[in-house]
């Protein structure tokens, strides 16, 4: 079973790994801004403009944008402009489990900066003053409240989610599926396991979803799985002479086909910057189909010798043949989704019908 998940925890890690202050921190970071005023101010930054604020409140601004003013006005005070500054984002060091492949994607999108302190200070001064010496000074966190974010790019909550999956290790491949693979082997056929994806399946899918909230959605999963394995059976040569050339006297194709529609509920449980944590399960139906036959080539060394034609024809046989409606399911533990807007990517990590990795991408209209 470990052999089995190597190539999908490496896909995974692979794809947690890059770009680490991106995608753990954002793109975008709040600016906290207090101060003993009491009327209302009309705040401009990251060329956003919030009228009508209270302070204290916290200003949204990209995180490439940290060197520019952020700038206060009332109709009775001036105030200095606050420039935030910028010190190293600590999550930028986490590129260095990947080898720092992903810190030029955080250097583009100006994630490897916060800002250089954790909340200012501004001071006010009557308009009939001068505001050379105003200031905007860091000021200690004193009492615990939580002050509104002001940003023009609220983070909106889709209602409609609709992914498309592509799947490896579906547990269609378990049962009949593998006794037949381990008859034919125990006749004497050998495998092919570059001809296909040996003793487990890999499925395609379309799921929707329904957001009831932003933790929680109902929905549904439909698509198919396959899954092949290729035996051969090599005999003496032509007229019972062996020769170099080995020639086969037969081949066998093991395969299963199902198609299925489960019922789903997905599960929100974390949310870390442009990643969401989240778990899925789903119980339905399939319709299963296993079939498996070996094809029998009959030789002619006459045309062999003179043409390099091995056999005239080909007999096909059906040893086994089934066709049956079952329960599928599908339990997905971990499932990581990159991304907040229309368009988002994801990779998975369960077991059942879809398979034991699954990746792909969502898209959320509205």
């Amino acid at each position: 079973m470990m052999r089995k998940l190597h190539l999908p925890l490496l896909a995974l890690s692979a794809f947690l790994l890059t770009s680490c202050a991106t995608i753990l921190s954002g793109t975008r970071t709040n600016v906290l801004i207090d101060g003993d005023v009491s009327e209302p101010l009309t705040i401009v930054a990251d060329r956003d403009t919030f009228d009508n604020v209270a302070l204290p409140a916290s200003v949204s601004i990209k995180r490439s944008h940290l060197k520019r003013p952020i700038t206060l006005s009332s109709p009775h005070y001036d105030y200095a402009d606050i420039i935030p500054g910028r010190s190293v984002n600590l999550w930028t060091f986490a590129n260095y489990f990947n080898g720092f492949f992903g810190l030029p994607v955080d250097l583009m999108t100006g994630a490897i900066y916060e800002p250089a302190m954790s909340r200012y200070y501004v001071s006010k001064r009557s308009k009939s003053d001068s505001i050379d010496n105003v200031e905007a000074m860091p000021l200690r966190p004193v009492g615990v409240y939580k002050p509104v974010v002001l940003s023009k790019r609220p983070e909106r909550n889709y209602r409609h989610e609709i992914d498309l999956v592509l799947g490896i290790g579906s547990s269609i491949s378990d049962g009949i599926h593998h006794r037949q693979y381990q008859k034919m082997a125990q006749m004497g056929f050998s495998s092919m396991e570059w001809c296909g994806f040996p003793e487990y399946g890999a499925s395609t899918d379309v799921r929707y979803f329904y957001h009831l909230n932003r933790w929680l959605a109902v929905g549904a999963s439909f698509g198919q799985t396959y899954a092949r394995d290729d035996l051969d059976y090599y005999g003496e040569g032509i007229d019972g002479r062996e020769n170099i050339y080995q020639l086969r006297n037969a081949w066998c194709h093991v395969r299963t086909k199902s198609s299925f529609l489960t019922p789903a509920v997905k599960a929100t449980w974390a949310r870390v910057g442009l990643l969401s944590f989240y778990s899925i399960g789903s119980l339905g139906v399939q319709y299963r189909h296993h079939w498996t036959t070996v094809s029998v080539p009959h030789y002619n060394s006459w045309l062999y010798w003179l043409f390099f034609m091995p056999y005239e024809r080909i007999d096909h046989v059906s040893v086994h043949d089934v066709r049956q409606w079952r329960l599928a399911a599908q339990l997905t533990p971990l499932g990581i989704s990159i991304g907040r807007r229309h368009l988002r990517f994801f990779a998975e990590l369960g077991y059942g019908i879809e398979g034991v990795f699954n990746m792909g991408v969502s898209y959320l209209p509205f």
